[in-house]
């Protein structure tokens, strides 16, 4: 490991790109994985890409987990100094500024060459078109954001609570051995890009599938108790809950969810609880 990539395979790299990670992954072809913010690329690459004795110009795929801000931003960057195409699963196509060259596929096979692949595997939820990319031979997750346990005090919300649980469930059945995250999350551990070790791995899912619990939890409780079920009133008590709750790791602050309201309605919606602005 150095400052500027973590080295998980001797072709497989994880470059923390301030809050957000990008893999790079270098068979016959070279592919970036998540292409984070327009402010990191494509400096934040460059060295993980000299470790790999390649440039920017070998880039032949930018290949998205999903179309959320701090994971496709960079992609223009990629593509201009590249010629790069561009793959994203097809739910989440509408949320690039450019048109893709190739909608991704439940269980399709990303073929790097020199025995390198991924299979594409669907994890919605956090992302109504989220997915996750798994190298079979070193047993290899890169979730990025299809998982969380909590990141900056900022409470989970999903597109999809039943979704994610699912994508959670598929996955604990899946051998990894190393995981790949899109941010620092974490609940009972420290936060961190990589997470080793199928036992720390299946921990952290069963953290995720908590977290995701409580959450519901509070959104049922608070939606109980907000007369005429005000959509301002459900959250801020939901926030009020979770900072009460000694079992919530973090300390929610409603500014921090502006982003996030349009999955709270979401939720919302699918919880079948109705709310008035």
């Amino acid at each position: 490991m150095t400052a500027d990539f973590v080295e998980v395979t001797p072709n497989i790299l994880m470059v923390p790109c301030d809050f957000v990670s990008v893999v790079i992954a270098k068979g016959e072809k070279l592919a970036v994985m998540d292409s984070a913010t327009a402010t990191t690329m494509p400096q934040a690459i460059l060295p993980a890409l000299a470790h790999l004795g390649c440039g920017l110009a070998d880039i032949d795929y930018v290949i998205n987990t999903h179309g959320h801000w701090d994971h496709v931003q960079g992609n223009p960057a990629l593509v201009a100094a590249s010629g790069a195409k561009v793959w994203i699963p097809a739910a989440e196509m509408e949320k690039l500024s450019a048109v893709a060259d190739h909608f991704l596929a439940d269980g399709e096979i990303i073929d790097l060459g020199a025995g390198l692949t991924f299979q594409v595997i669907s994890t919605p939820g956090h992302a109504i078109g989220s997915a996750s990319f798994y190298e079979p031979n070193e047993q290899i997750l890169f979730s990025s954001d299809s998982f969380q346990g909590y990141n900056k005090g900022i409470p989970l919300m999903f597109y999809s609570p039943s979704q994610y649980l699912q994508s959670i469930h598929r996955i604990q059945e899946l051998p990894v051995e190393t995981m790949i995250l899109g941010h620092r999350f974490a609940w009972s551990g420290q936060p961190q890009f990589v997470l080793r070790g199928q036992a720390h791995i299946q921990q952290y899912l069963r953290d995720c599938e908590h977290a995701a619990t409580k959450v519901a939890a509070a959104i049922r409780q608070a939606a109980d108790s907000c007369p005429g079920q005000s959509y301002n009133c459900i959250l801020e008590t939901t926030l009020q809950l979770l900072r009460d709750d000694p079992d919530y790791p973090a300390n929610p602050r409603s500014e921090e969810l502006a982003w996030g309201h349009g999955s709270l309605i979401s939720s919302l919606r699918e919880m079948g609880i109705p709310f008035r602005h």
